[in-house]
């Protein structure tokens, strides 16, 4: 049942139970204070996270 659910990532059964994994891994970015600035006007003008507007751009442009 929890796989049909699953958007995803991967379920894994374990012999002390199941392990839920996001799938998500880390991108560390640098880039200049200003652009962060815009960065986080625009996610909490969107109510929503600075890591969840730039995933959204990502994909948009990756095609995801």
């Amino acid at each position: 049942m929890l796989k049909q659910s699953l958007i995803e990532g991967n379920i894994s059964l374990r012999h002390n139970g199941i392990l839920i994994d996001s799938d998500l891994e880390v991108l560390q970015l640098y880039l200049p204070m200003s652009l962060k600035t815009k960065i986080k006007k625009k996610a909490e003008q969107d109510n929503i996270t600075m890591d969840e507007l730039m995933l959204e751009l990502v994909q948009k442009e990756f095609g995801q």
